[in-house]
């Protein structure tokens, strides 16, 4: 099974223990203020305070974040470095550790490592992490995870002992402004329900609303943005120019319409996002809702999508 090993907010936990603080501040202060917003951070965690220990884990990393911007006030490329190679370090420290135990490290990133373990080496591994942690001065986190699919470092879907989901990258939602660029959300739910709960992608497709196949594109002022259709009264291909933030779909259907951009100095023409695939514009709110306008969703294309999501995992087929 896999156990996953976590430092409790790691870099700053660092800059605590070691005392890695920006040579023009008082160091005193400076470790009290950090050590207090991370315990209040990880206090807030334990009693499952979600919003709060989100806004404190946002604060906390910006402090250390803080020490490699030029711009801030905080900037002290030493402690930077300090704080993240000696947490490299004893990470990997750690890793070698465990792989002397004859268990293997499937996934790591800059605060902790995923490992995957026979269920009789799980009190050594606890016991040798909590030793491990002691010496570094930090406390760990333990969690076990049913299934772990990593594409790599930054793209990844887990599904918990507890049955809570975990969701980065490719495999998550973007959607939090609609005034921004989003990818359409029924690729990254389609592709970790299959993953997952093995729910088969043409169900997800069939049971997903238009907002699902939206994608956002927002496009600087500096270019217009042409709509270019075929007009059946007319006979004739037509243009338009819409908007510069826009939500659309694609479609195989000739009620679809070709988008690009044209620089407003130059005149030179771009495709956005899409390439040459045809899509539907959807600019009202009822659009979300209208049935006729789900039936011109290409459905394929974003099976194709889904699939390139899911396909790295699956077994490849050999003569050998």
């Amino acid at each position: 099974f896999i156990k996953d090993v976590d430092f409790s907010s790691y870099y700053p936990g660092l800059m605590v223990a070691y005392g890695f603080c920006p040579s023009h501040l008082d160091k005193s202060l400076f470790i009290s203020v950090v050590r207090k917003i991370m315990e209040d951070r990880l206090l807030a965690k334990k009693l499952k305070n979600k919003p709060v220990a989100e806004i404190l884990k946002i604060v906390i990393n910006s402090i250390f974040g803080a020490t490699g911007s030029k711009d801030k006030m905080l900037f002290d490329f030493r402690v930077t470095m300090e704080t993240t190679i000696n947490g490299q370090l004893f990470l990997l420290m750690m890793a070698e550790m465990i792989s002397l135990m004859n268990m293997k490290i499937i996934y790591s990133n800059t605060d902790g490592i995923s490992v995957w373990l026979k269920r009789s080496q799980e009190k050594e591994l606890e016991e040798s992490i909590l030793k491990f942690a002691q010496f570094v001065g930090i406390d760990v986190e333990f969690d076990t995870f049913d299934k772990l699919y990593v594409k790599d470092c930054n793209n990844f879907c887990v599904l918990k002992a507890n049955g809570e989901i975990k969701l980065k990258g490719d495999y998550a939602s973007v959607r939090d402004n609609y005034l921004k660029g989003f990818p359409p959300d029924i690729i990254h739910k389609a592709a970790y329900q299959y993953l997952l709960f093995n729910k088969p992608i043409d169900e997800s497709l069939n049971q997903a609303e238009i907002k699902d196949f939206l994608e956002g594109q927002k496009v600087s002022k500096k270019f217009k943005i042409v709509k270019e259709y075929y007009n059946p009264d007319k006979n004739k291909i037509e243009k338009e120019i819409v908007q510069n933030t826009n939500r659309y779909f694609v479609t195989d259907s000739d009620k679809g319409c070709r988008l690009y951009k044209s620089d407003i100095n130059t005149g030179k023409e771009r495709t956005i996002s899409l390439l040459d695939n045809n899509v539907v514009l959807c600019g009202k709110e009822e659009d979300c809702t209208n049935q006729e306008l789900l039936k011109l969703v290409n459905k394929k294309y974003y099976k194709q999508k889904i699939k390139d999501l899911i396909d790295i995992f699956e077994p490849k087929s050999s003569l050998f």
